[in-house]
């Protein structure tokens, strides 16, 4: 398997409310991909069972060869995947540019201080 991100027949629920029917997409490495659609089809709830905010009723989500179906939002952060929610409020005060680089800095060992700057995305996130 050559995938970085593969969703095999992912269904998900909000308690007796189910929304997603058998989900399957296979993203591979360098890939630029996205999910459109109307309002209410799944697509936020797609990105929500991906980073487990949302558990999945059944399925697969592997992750550069790894199952990572049913972990913890936090350790599928550590594992590489990041959301950004559409809500604006988050840190509302920081720029476009001080929000990711809060995000690079929290990726980053304890005490190293990595600027987001130093990684590849400086050059699409030009300040």
């Amino acid at each position: 398997m050559n995938d970085l991100l593969a969703i095999d027949d992912l269904h998900t629920a909000y308690g007796l409310s189910r929304v997603l029917f058998g989900i399957s997409l296979d993203i591979a490495a360098g890939e630029c991909v996205c999910l459109l659609g109307r309002n209410g089809v799944g697509k936020t709830t797609t990105i929500r069972s991906v980073m487990g905010l949302v558990p999945p009723a059944s399925g697969r989500i592997v992750w550069k060869g790894t199952d990572i179906g049913g972990w913890s939002p936090h350790r599928v952060a550590r594992a590489g995947i990041g959301y950004v929610p559409e809500d604006r409020r988050v840190f509302a005060e920081l720029t476009v540019w001080e929000n990711l680089d809060v995000a690079a800095r929290a990726r980053a060992a304890p005490g190293a201080g990595r600027s987001l700057r130093s990684t590849s995305c400086s050059r699409c996130c030009a300040s």
